[in-house]
């Protein structure tokens, strides 16, 4: 399924404490939702500088720009695991609250959940 207008989504999911920082799953993650046309912001890419180092800034501040970038987002796709993050919950928590729509990364479901985000985007 791809998508007729540039949705844009944030990726929620663990990072601190697990092997890699959970790159991986982040990585894959964005790869095929930006493969069926869907803009994609991920706190991996968000905190890795130009030299390729993740991350690249303390977890505040981190934290700081993610839900920055977030909230400007269309959906927030929860990744495996995301209850376990202090992090993650703080995201989920502030998308719930600020009525941003949010969806388990659940293949193919992930795609029909973000089928139904109207066209206009409301900011």
């Amino acid at each position: 399924m791809n998508f007729k207008r540039n949705i844009e989504v944030y990726l929620c999911g663990p990072m601190s404490g697990l092997k890699n920082y959970n790159m991986l799953a982040f990585k894959d993650a964005t790869a095929c939702l930006r493969d069926r046309g869907i803009k994609v912001q991920s706190p991996v890419e968000l905190n890795t500088d130009s030299d390729g180092k993740f991350p690249c800034r303390q977890w505040e501040e981190a934290m700081r720009i993610d839900i920055s970038v977030m909230c400007m987002c269309d959906a927030v796709v929860l990744l495996l695991g995301w209850e376990n993050s202090q992090g993650a919950a703080l995201e989920h928590f502030i998308a719930v609250r600020l009525g941003i729509l949010v969806v388990r990364y659940s293949l193919p479901e992930v795609f029909l959940d973000l089928a139904h985000i109207p066209i206009q985007r409301v900011k």
